[in-house]
């Protein structure tokens, strides 16, 4: 089962709003060609390509035996079997994480081979109640 990121209007905006100033540093390069503009606009440039993906591609997936958080759907994503996950709780955590909302899902996790060692990661499912129901049946299966 598949869910997307909820994500919250101020990074609607953000995002949003770097195309325009990637394509502003672009036609300020090509009026005044300068070091400084060409690496303005670059910049601007590779982090377009790096968040576009982001905000239209951030989703989680609830698999037979695993949660998989992708994140701009680059890469295999982050799989998390079931029986290693350790804590499950709703927060408003601002950390750095897979999540495009303040509105979010803490997943404290076993890492390693021994499991001893745990991590967390923070996710915002847009339907969080279904999400966690979802997400409580299938570590009951496991």
């Amino acid at each position: 089962m598949k869910f997307k990121s909820k994500v919250d209007w101020w990074i609607h905006v953000s995002f949003a709003l770097m195309p325009i100033i990637t394509i502003w540093f672009i036609i300020d390069f090509i009026i005044s060609p300068s070091i400084s503009n060409g690496i303005f606009a670059c910049l601007f440039l590779i982090i377009n390509i790096i968040i576009v993906p982001w905000w239209f591609n951030t989703h989680y997936i609830l698999n037979e035996n695993e949660l998989i958080i992708k994140l701009g759907g680059l890469g295999k994503g982050t799989k998390i079997a079931y029986s290693a996950i350790t804590s499950v709780k709703e927060t408003r955590e601002p950390w750095a994480s897979a999540a495009l909302s303040i509105d979010r899902i803490e997943i404290i996790f076993k890492t390693g081979k021994t499991g001893n060692a745990k991590d967390v990661i923070y996710i915002s499912p847009k339907d969080k109640q279904e999400f966690l129901s979802q997400l409580e049946q299938r570590r009951l299966k496991g």
